[in-house]
């Protein structure tokens, strides 16, 4: 990026200034994909283990029933 007028030196700066935040920008959407998928594995293992619980439920059920 070429300022008029402006000295070199604040140019330099500005350009590093835009590359650290290009950067960070980068950086955080890199993390907030990470983030999203583990949002869905976290949602996926959350389901599975209700499921798990229901049928250990049912099967505890049933087991109770044939006792008796």
């Amino acid at each position: 990026m070429k300022l008029p007028l402006v000295p070199k030196y604040v140019q330099h700066d500005v350009q590093n200034t835009q590359k650290v935040y290009n950067d960070k920008i980068q950086s955080a959407e890199e993390l907030l994909e990470k983030l999203k998928r583990l949002l869905e594995l976290w949602e996926r293992f959350d389901g599975n283990k209700r499921r798990y619980q229901q049928q250990a439920e049912r099967l505890h059920n049933e087991v109770s029933l044939l006792s008796s």
